[in-house]
């Protein structure tokens, strides 16, 4: 039997996650600029006039109602278009987003910008997942899975470090630069074998695995035949929303995830991180707020990869 070359689906789980590297971008990216809106000296400013609270609570919270909803039509999307061409094309809402900032001079489109940019993160954040766990084996999914934590407090520590030390124009190209460097590392990566199958399209499938499992085509063909066999089984069950219920595993799992993410969001870390670095200058820290807040995303950036080398 030929080994499996992991290091090609890192390869590709690296690609991808480059994605999740721009939503990580697009959270952090309230902590460094408020400062700049906030000031009477509008000179590294878009505005014209500083902002008031209200906007800053807008502008801040925004992308986290745009990542809410998109999720809901990113699934079914991924399932017609493919996983990876809706990533691809994913990537212009992150580049209109801060073109949009980098040329507005009114609050609204800020703001419009902003929501643009949440629903690019829930697009990432829900497909990129997807792609992930289609494209790994058993053995490392564990390790290709967590890499989507690693580059999203990686994002954010991105803006954290360069933002209070560049101008505002100069952050909005720092950060549009994420997603064209995504879609060009991303664009000679394989498609899902996955969606390949479920679309007919075996031939594709085929030379999917052959890149990412670095085997030839005798090779990959029991896992075709695997990934065949499960893609009928699920056309023969179909399951329904009420099995999340019924059956005592999936609720038991549904609960579990659940609680963990309403505990997570109830827990404000949103806040925190859209907000770090006004809260260390509100806080009266005796440490410069920029470097706290890069402290604080570098804590973040080793947690997440410690969590993914302990997988490997």
């Amino acid at each position: 039997m030929e080994p499996v070359k992991t290091g090609r689906i890192f390869l590709a789980a690296v690609a991808a996650n480059l994605s999740a590297f721009a939503v990580g971008t697009c959270l952090g990216w309230t902590s460094p600029v408020t400062p700049k809106l906030k000031t009477e000296d509008t000179s590294d400013s878009p505005l014209n006039a500083p902002i008031d609270s209200t906007d800053e609570a807008w502008i801040s919270s925004i992308v986290a109602l745009g990542a809410l909803v998109v999720p809901y039509f990113a699934g079914p999307l991924a399932d017609w278009m493919s996983r990876k061409w809706l990533l691809l094309g994913n990537s212009t809402l992150f580049i209109l987003g801060y073109v949009l900032l980098m040329i507005g001079g009114k609050v609204w489109i800020i703001l419009v910008a902003r929501i643009i940019h949440g629903f690019a993160c829930g697009t990432s954040m829900t497909v990129v997942p997807i792609y992930v766990g289609e494209i790994a084996t058993d053995d490392v999914r564990g390790a290709v899975g967590s890499l989507m934590n690693l580059f999203i407090v990686s994002g954010i520590l991105y803006v954290y470090a360069i933002g209070p030390y560049v101008s505002y124009v100069v952050m909005q190209w720092c950060c549009l630069a994420v997603p064209i460097v995504f879609v060009v590392c991303y664009l000679f990566m394989p498609e899902s074998p996955y969606h390949l199958a479920a679309k007919a399209r075996k031939e594709e499938a085929l030379k999917s695995l052959q890149f990412l499992r670095g085997q030839s085509l005798n090779g990959v063909q029991p896992e075709m035949s695997s990934i065949e066999k499960f893609l009928e089984e699920t056309k023969t069950s179909q399951g329904s929303v009420m099995d999340l219920f019924k059956l005592p595993g999936n609720r038991n799992a549904l609960f579990i995830t659940t609680g963990l993410l309403v505990f997570q969001q109830l827990s404000g870390i949103d806040a925190v991180l859209f907000n770090s670095q006004s809260i260390f200058t509100n806080a009266g820290s005796s440490l410069d707020p920029a470097v706290a807040t890069i402290i604080v995303g570098t804590k973040g950036s080793l947690g997440g990869g410690t969590r993914t080398f302990t997988k490997i």
